[in-house]
């Protein structure tokens, strides 16, 4: 994982074209890439593998809130997401000190969904009509998640640590 720089704007805006990306996330634009670098409680990273750039993952800071606001890879079930909402929960938790980190899903991602569960995410409830496609206009149904500090706890902490996915 590295911070992401403004030339990496284009591999950002074609990762979130991919068909499975696509099918869950509108795209951002380039000024919204970059202006999410100029912004102080945003982090930006560039996912990699072999040197080679493989995701996006945003997180804001808003004091004890985190919000991890995307994640997008290549390529699914390799476990990059995993070892990336684990190093986000580590980054949240035992260094910026976070309290609750917040994310919002897709209800119709299912796979996702399952991911933060499995980490110890509770569902908070449902958005109805939450996300508007904006290929579409369609709008879906979001799924609030969340995790507080005291869920976390140590067992997390060890197992974020050292993690590489394949």
């Amino acid at each position: 994982m590295r911070e992401t720089l403004a030339e990496d704007a284009a591999f950002i805006r074609r990762l979130f074209c991919l068909p499975h990306v696509r099918a869950f996330l509108n795209t951002p634009s380039r000024q919204i890439i970059v202006s999410t670098l100029d912004d102080p409680n945003a982090e930006s990273y560039v996912i990699e593998d072999a040197g080679e750039p493989v995701g996006n993952f945003v997180m804001c800071t808003h004091g004890f809130l985190v919000d991890f606001q995307s994640l997008a890879v290549t390529k699914r079930g390799r476990g990059a997401g995993t070892f990336v909402l684990r190093w986000g929960l580590r980054r949240a938790f035992d260094e910026l000190q976070a309290h609750r980190v917040f994310l919002e899903v897709r209800e119709d991602n299912v796979g996702t969904r399952r991911l933060c569960e499995r980490l110890g995410f509770s569902q908070e409830g449902v958005y109805r009509d939450g996300f508007r496609d904006e290929r579409t206009g369609e709008f879906r149904n979001l799924v609030p998640y969340a995790m507080l500090e005291r869920d976390y706890g140590p067992i997390n902490s060890e197992r974020a640590t050292g993690l590489i996915f394949q």
